[in-house]
């Protein structure tokens, strides 16, 4: 049913092209060039009403899914400096989630098929499901992102290097292969076929770059609109990720199929930022910061349609969907805000 939906909506909403970035893009006004610097998400003001439950704990730095393969009774990793939870959202927003010590270099997280992900500096850590460190990787340079894929292979992104540099099983560096200037975020994803593929996404440029994993090559690269905020891949094989542009108030939806494309753009509240593709649901979520919403998009006809929206917490990064259907969110100053299931399917239009 939904790789039926999927495929129906990209077909009627295919509209892009794909090559090379190019490495310039205007200011908000749509006047200035802007390369080089990333797109920031404008301050909320107080919060109204969050949907959901709330809880406050230290500043997050990144919120992640936990592969399907982990056999963890928790779904969702959350890093704070020094410390990664696990648990379910619901664990989470309480208190009640495992949490285990790593790196205090630890900066951004990425899904592996049974656990997470964690750049650290000199290193990349992989846990497993139960919060232990199974390997680390040392790597040449500041690993500013990574991902494993199923057969071991370390993809990473290295500060300062244009190219991705990857790691066998064993820790050895293999070789590298062309990227972006200064990629910062590496999101994995399964496109219909069951393969695996990258994207890695450069703030300061606004691009995303596939990167084949079988083979380990660079496809394509597009520019995503004047200033992302973030990009999030669902947990299906379905080779869909979403994405925030934030300086013009807008989400779009790619594939990463044969080749990076976009397929469908929709307007937005005021300064969209966090993100995630619902791949049970089929719906895009998007929050906005400039007035405190996360908003369903459904995408099955072609050009995304709003279906529900929900009050947050103030200045929201990231969001996550769970595997029971809640959502997790996290705000800026480190407030957790969950919705169950039960209360997004009531406030979602079919």
């Amino acid at each position: 049913m939904l790789a039926v939906g999927v495929s129906a909506a990209v077909l009627l909403g295919a509209s892009a092209c794909t090559g090379d970035v190019v490495k310039q893009s205007t200011g908000d006004s749509g006047n200035g060039p802007v390369v080089g610097v990333a797109a920031t998400p404008a301050a909320s003001p107080a919060a109204g009403d969050p949907a959901g439950r709330t809880g406050r704990g230290a500043p997050v730095r990144d919120l992640a899914r936990l592969g399907d393969d982990s056999g963890a009774p928790g779904d969702v990793a959350l890093l704070r400096e020094g410390s990664l939870e696990i648990g379910a959202p619901s664990d989470l927003v309480t208190g009640r989630g495992r949490t285990v010590d790593v790196p205090r270099e630890c900066t951004t997280l990425s899904t592996t098929s049974r656990g997470v992900t964690a750049a650290c500096g000199g290193s990349v850590i992989v846990v497993d499901g139960d919060g232990r460190t199974v390997r680390t990787v040392q790597v040449d340079g500041t690993a500013t992102a990574a991902a494993v894929i199923a057969d071991g292979t370390v993809a990473v992104a290295v500060e300062g290097r244009d190219r991705m540099q990857f790691y066998g099983a064993d820790g050895a560096f293999l070789d590298d292969d062309p990227s972006s200037d200064s990629v910062d975020t590496t999101v994995l994803l399964h496109d219909r076929n069951g393969g695996e593929r990258l994207a890695a996404v450069d703030h300061a440029q606004s691009s995303v770059t596939e990167m084949r994993l079988s083979d380990r090559k660079y496809l394509a690269a597009l520019r995503i609109g004047q200033g992302v905020g973030t990009l999030a891949a669902g947990s299906g094989t379905d080779g869909v990720a979403i994405a925030s542009d934030t300086r013009q108030d807008q989400a779009l939806l790619y594939t990463l199929d044969e080749v990076v494309m976009l397929h469908q753009s929709v307007p937005t509240g005021p300064s969209p930022y966090a993100v995630t593709w619902d791949s049970p649901r089929a719906l895009m979520w998007v929050s906005t910061t400039g007035d405190n919403r996360l908003t369903a998009y459904r995408v099955d006809s072609g050009t995304p349609v709003e279906v529900g929206s929900f009050g947050t917490v103030r200045d929201v990064r990231r969001v996550v969907d769970g595997r029971d259907g809640s959502l997790l969110l996290t705000g800026d100053d480190g407030t957790l805000q969950m919705i169950p299931a039960d209360q997004v399917t009531a406030g979602v239009r079919s």
